[in-house]
């Protein structure tokens, strides 16, 4: 009986501890010198705590349930620095709202290492606009000083911060090449061939350590990696960045969450008709486990592969700028030409002198712009249909028909549609008006 007894009481007092230690809370106290009006953010995993803060607020002083010993974030203003905390060690630190973060002082058990991580973001000035040989030499004596700087800090720190270190010099690699090329506006620079090769033996695949990246560091560059493998494998599938990507992760993880993230980075901006959405859309349907998105997919497929060229054009019937209704049947008898483009759009307004000009040229056909602009925007949208004398063409607004942007497979704009007499698409990805091939292809249009 004693010993069913002592079993018992070892199983409650077991049972008693765990669930103690799930409701431990960390104690958190911050200073706050010269306070604005805001708000104080941490997140970490699931955990998002916030507290607003007034001008006359000198102290906060709160309780943190923290899912894990780790990395975190803390946001003010608009300024943002990681920290490092354990669950149920008070976290005590002073700001000055004026001088954030720069004049953060940490204090407690974890006062070195979030020293340390403070004094490692304020002091990353990474100059991308180097040689690549002066970048690499600059990068890896960054790296060397850190992984020295930490060599005192408490060990279990020390071992994953070693990883992070290791994962933002990769980054930094591949950031290299496009962030050169764009700040010394050499678009034909090129690293040597033996650059990557130190990425070679490093491993991309690990589920385990995507799943469990606290700052998220691993899941960004591993994007970075299969972007970068994408390039390399173009000429594999005629070109299709997409296909590339996804392609080369389905090939690298196994089912679930995270390949199922990464098909999700490579989609971003939805199928669009210059995919081979076929074979994208077979590849999502036998890879990805998440049943919503897979669907997602599947739907944006069906919608595309409507637009092929001799099929009719999704029917609309839209608000016009002078108040009437327009549809797509008032529209035939007449070659039409779809802009699709907003008030907002740089690209979209750069095309309008060009649009103007082929208006000109092509009186019999239908010139027809179609605004994605909010209802909240359709004053502005009416201002500038007057301001750039766009009255003699048809201005519809779709404003944020998802309908109309599903059938017409809007992914971007601008997107320039053609469309016979009859309402058939002749091209759902046309060319845009300052493509000097586009006249030749009215001009044979309207013969």
């Amino acid at each position: 009986m004693n010993k069913y007894f002592k079993l018992l009481l070892s199983i409650f007092i077991s049972v008693l501890c765990s669930c103690n230690k799930d409701e431990i809370s960390t104690n958190l106290e911050i200073t706050l010198q010269n306070p604005v009006e805001g708000t104080i953010f941490i997140s970490g995993g699931d955990m998002k705590y916030k507290r607003k803060v007034e001008r006359n607020t000198s102290r906060v002083k709160d309780t943190l349930n923290l899912p894990y010993d780790g990395y975190y974030l803390i946001s003010y203003g608009q300024a943002s620095i990681q920290l490092y905390q354990n669950i149920g060690e008070d976290l005590k630190m002073k700001l000055d709202a004026e001088k954030f973060p720069s004049s953060t002082k940490f204090y407690g058990k974890n006062e070195e290492i979030n020293s340390y991580l403070l004094e490692k973001e304020l002091s990353d000035s990474t100059d991308y606009k180097l040689t690549e040989k002066k970048f690499l030499e600059n990068l890896t004596s960054r790296k060397k000083y850190l992984k020295e700087r930490i060599q005192d800090l408490p060990i279990k720190f020390r071992e994953v911060e070693k990883k992070e270190i290791q994962y933002n010099y990769y980054t930094k690699i591949f950031l290299y090449p496009k962030i050169h090329r764009n700040l010394t506006n050499n678009q034909n620079f090129k690293v040597s061939d033996n650059y990557f090769d130190e990425i070679k033996n490093f491993k991309f695949d690990d589920t385990i350590a995507y799943q469990e990246s606290q700052t998220r560091s691993y899941p960004s560059l591993t994007k970075f990696y299969y972007e970068w493998l994408a390039r390399k494998k173009l000429s594999e599938y005629n070109g299709s960045h997409t296909l590339a990507f996804l392609s080369a992760v389905n090939q690298d993880f196994p089912k679930g969450k995270t390949k199922d993230d990464l098909f999700k980075f490579g989609l971003r901006l939805g199928l669009s008709l210059n995919d081979p959405i076929d074979k994208i859309n077979n590849l999502v349907s036998k890879a990805v486990k998440d049943d919503i998105f897979r669907k997602e997919i599947n739907e944006k497929y069906v919608s595309l592969s409507k637009l092929t060229k001799g099929r009719p054009a999704p029917h609309f019937k839209l608000a016009s700028y002078n108040g009437d209704e327009v549809s797509l049947d008032d529209l035939k008898g007449r070659i039409t030409y779809v802009d699709i483009w907003a008030t907002w759009c740089g690209p979209c307004i750069a095309e309008i002198p060009a649009l103007k000009n082929l208006q000109k040229k092509f009186p019999d056909v239908n010139f027809v712009s179609i605004s994605i602009d909010r209802k909240s925007e359709i004053e502005k949208w009416k201002k500038m249909i007057r301001d750039k004398k766009l009255e003699d063409s048809y201005q519809l607004i779709a404003f944020q028909d998802k309908k109309f942007q599903n059938d017409y497979g809007i992914n971007g704009i601008p997107r320039f549609i053609l469309i016979n007499r009859a309402g058939n698409l002749i091209d759902a990805d046309a060319k845009r008006p300052s493509d000097p091939n586009i006249e030749n292809q009215l001009s044979h249009l309207t013969k």
